[in-house]
């Protein structure tokens, strides 16, 4: 939830700077689907970061209580993959909010000044 919450807060603050480089690439000739291009770039990165972090600390909180069952000659019912689905699942809820946020701006900010200029 914490990476979670980080990655909201770094799509909403970063928002003047956002609106530069916005500008700057429809200025240089990056078309609305070079744009979106980009961000699901952008988001693929976030959403493995994420996925990646969440496996790791899931897999360090997994090993001792492995083991502890071991020791106690008691049976776990989770698997290994209980470790990455929790982790893809907030990967995936990672991109499309990402994706869906800077998509929905790119539309707002570059589709409203192509229409301006078009009419």
């Amino acid at each position: 939830m914490i990476i979670l919450a980080n990655v909201i807060s770094l799509t909403m603050i970063s928002s003047a700077e956002r609106s530069s480089n916005t500008n700057l690439l429809n200025i240089l000739g990056f078309t609305v689907k070079d744009l979106l291009f980009e961000k699901g770039i952008e988001a693929s990165i976030y959403s493995v970061i994420v996925f990646i972090q969440g496996t790791i600390g899931n897999a360090i909180l997994y090993i001792p209580i492995l083991q502890a069952s071991y020791y106690t000659h008691t049976q776990m019912k989770d698997g290994w993959f209980s470790i990455t689905w929790i982790p893809m699942s907030a990967g995936i809820i990672v991109f499309v909010f990402i994706w869906f946020v800077d998509g929905f701006y790119i539309f707002k900010k570059i589709g409203m000044n192509n229409r301006k200029f078009t009419t």
